[in-house]
C-alpha cells in the first residue's frame, strides 16, 4: 500500500465515523472533566505560589525603598479591614 492509498484509507475511516470524532472532541465524560479540573487546580496552586512569592518580594523591596516598618503596615492593614463604607 503506497502513501496515497494509506492516507485515503485513513481519511475514509475517519469520515465514516463522525459520531466518534464529535464525542472525543466535544463531549467529555465526567471523569475526563474531573481529571482536567484536578490538573487545572494543581496548576492554579503552583501559579498562585509563584505569583505570591513575586508579590512578597515586591512588597519587601518597596518597604526597604520607602522605609516602611512592620508596625506602619500593620496599622494600615488593620484600619483597611475594619473600614466602613462612606455614605
Amino acid at each position: 500500500m503506497n502513501i496515497i492509498e494509506l492516507f485515503t484509507d485513513k481519511i475514509f475511516h475517519i469520515m465514516s465515523r463522525p459520531h466518534i470524532i464529535l464525542r472525543s472532541v466535544f463531549f467529555k465524560t465526567y471523569s475526563e472533566l474531573k481529571s482536567e479540573m484536578d490538573n487545572l487546580e494543581a496548576q492554579m496552586e503552583g501559579a498562585k505560589k509563584r505569583e505570591r512569592a513575586v508579590a512578597l518580594k515586591k512588597v519587601k523591596q518597596l518597604c526597604k525603598e520607602f522605609g516602611f516598618t512592620a508596625g506602619m503596615l500593620q496599622g494600615v492593614l488593620a484600619r483597611g479591614r475594619n473600614r466602613t463604607p462612606k455614605t
